[in-house]
């Protein structure tokens, strides 16, 4: 049994959003960009919303493309009816992503002025099977409200306003999503589909060229990373964090360019793959390889807050369990505990030492087939608030891998310099699967260099997903008890972000 979601009040400090929205609004004022705070390219992707009632954009990974309409979003709700005000709303496959769009709609209406009248979390119901949607919303004194629903095609029948629909590629069922939001055209709606790729047979993919072609009224836009860097990307990021000015426009796109590897053709230059590789780019398991033993294990560990991932075996895979020390914004491996054919009593006892040794916050498990009696056995013996069962459904393996990608993306891993990891962190691959959603499988086979079939890869990713949450303090309220309201959205439990500082937007 899981906590229960706190509400949105207690997850985002909306004060400490108000007062960091006024710094970062006060360094873009200071700056020689003519008060501008929207890039050039981000001014485009604005425009093109404007003079199309259906627009489907292909970009790049990082470069603020969403954040920039959330600024349009704030602008549109803000507006009297009178004005041409609109409700809007927002779509993704993730929670994370969710909260940061929020997050960034309050950041612009500090700038802009807005009056925000509240912000909260309501559960509604609809449908036969009387299925709750979570779902986030702003509202202003206009009367209108920005509002982020899951990614389930009903969430937006019967509204009526401005949709956003975010990382197309990687939500379930587009075709009908899209279905669902241009019913919105005939009262004056609009609909923006925006995406990185995620290979040539994709729905996003295919919806492009249904757009190019002509076969679906609307206009497209691409926005690559060089587009991005030559209308003042890098200046901008050197604004606002500045320990990258060092490093000068080439070096950064240098770097940028490292990072992604053989991937950047796909999610720097919106060029769609023809087929998958392995998930986690062996450039970026390098970066965040230890350079020496001294800076990883148990005797490493500097007391600060843990996070565990467990993925559950008992005979034929392997039984790991991976827990991360939290220092700054990295995960730092402490220990990586691998058994093969152990009781669960014996694996009991190696969890019991983990807890006495480190201070651990959160703790996700693999719930599914034999990990229903492990969830319940940990939480009996440690906890339900820290405590945390993970089914392993394909939405939720998506999230996983992604939370993971992405910490190891941005540099905010560190492993140990041990082989059979790095195998097995390489072992699994994404392919198109027949919703346009990657499926994830493990190529082992008796000559592969690892002894696992992605056993680590699930268990550091089950820590990783943990560290979204971090520690907070949670505010209970009174609320009816149901399924829906324990996995709100998409099939996925509730987690907050790490807050606007978090985003990795261009500001």
């Amino acid at each position: 049994m899981s906590a229960k979601p706190a509400t949105v009040e207690s997850e985002i400090d909306w004060e400490a959003v108000k007062a960091e929205a006024s710094s970062d609004a006060d360094r873009l004022k200071a700056s020689n960009d003519n008060d501008k705070i929207l890039l050039r390219y981000q001014q485009r992707i604005l425009a093109t919303v404007a003079q199309s009632a259906f627009v489907v954009i292909e970009k790049s990974r990082r470069i603020g493309a969403t954040w920039a309409l959330a600024s349009d979003a704030v602008l549109r709700a803000g507006k009297s009816r009178a004005a041409g005000g609109q409700n809007v709303m927002y779509i993704s496959y993730a929670m994370d992503m969710t909260r940061e769009f929020v997050e960034a709609c309050a950041f612009f209406a500090r700038i802009f002025g807005q009056a925000m009248t509240k912000a909260g979390e309501f559960l509604f119901k609809e449908g036969k099977d009387d299925e709750g949607i979570n779902a986030f919303r702003i509202e202003f004194a206009s009367g209108f409200k920005i509002q982020a629903l899951s990614s389930a095609p009903r969430s937006i029948r019967g509204k009526q306003g401005l949709v956003i629909i975010d990382e197309a590629a990687f939500v379930d069922s587009l075709d009908e999503l899209v279905k669902a939001a241009n019913a919105m055209s005939i009262w004056g709606g609009r609909v923006v589909i925006i995406s990185t790729h995620n290979g040539v047979d994709n729905p996003f993919n295919k919806l492009l060229d249904e757009v190019k072609s002509g076969e679906q009224a609307g206009v497209w836009l691409k926005v690559t990373f060089d587009q991005a860097i030559a209308d003042g990307l890098y200046e901008r990021v050197a604004l606002m964090k500045p320990e990258m000015a060092s490093l000068g426009r080439d070096g950064f796109v240098a770097r940028i360019r490292g990072i992604y590897a053989k991937n950047a053709s796909e999610e720097l230059d919106v060029i769609p793959s023809a087929g998958g590789g392995s998930w986690l780019a062996a450039a970026d398991i390098a970066k965040a390889t230890a350079a020496n033993d001294n800076a990883v294990g148990p005797h490493a560990y500097q007391g600060g807050p843990c996070v565990l991932g467990w993925d559950v075996a008992r005979k034929v895979d392997l039984s790991v369990l991976y827990l991360f020390e939290l220092v700054g914004n990295r995960l730092e491996e402490r220990e990586l505990i691998v058994m093969k054919g152990l009781r669960f009593s014996e694996q009991y006892g190696e969890v019991d030492r983990l807890f006495e040794r480190y201070r651990i916050i959160k703790f996700n498990i693999d719930q599914t087939g034999m990990g229903e009696a492990v969830v319940e056995e940990m939480e009996e013996r440690h906890g339900e608030s820290i405590v945390e069962g993970v089914m392993f459904t394909s939405a939720n393996k998506l999230e996983i891998a992604m939370v993971l990608k992405r910490r190891f993306e941005d540099e905010e891993m560190l492993i140990s310099n041990d082989p059979l990891l790095r195998a097995d962190l390489r072992s699994i691959k994404k392919s198109g699967g027949a919703s346009g959603r990657p499926v994830f499988a493990n190529d082992n086979n008796k000559d592969d260099d690892t002894d696992g079939h992605g056993d680590r890869f699930w268990a550091a990713g089950l820590a990783t997903l943990a560290a979204e949450t971090g520690e907070i303090q949670y505010d209970y309220h009174s609320a009816a008890r149901s399924s829906a309201s324990e996995v709100p959205f998409g099939g996925r439990r509730v987690r907050t972000s790490s807050g606007l500082s978090s985003m990795k937007g261009a500001y």
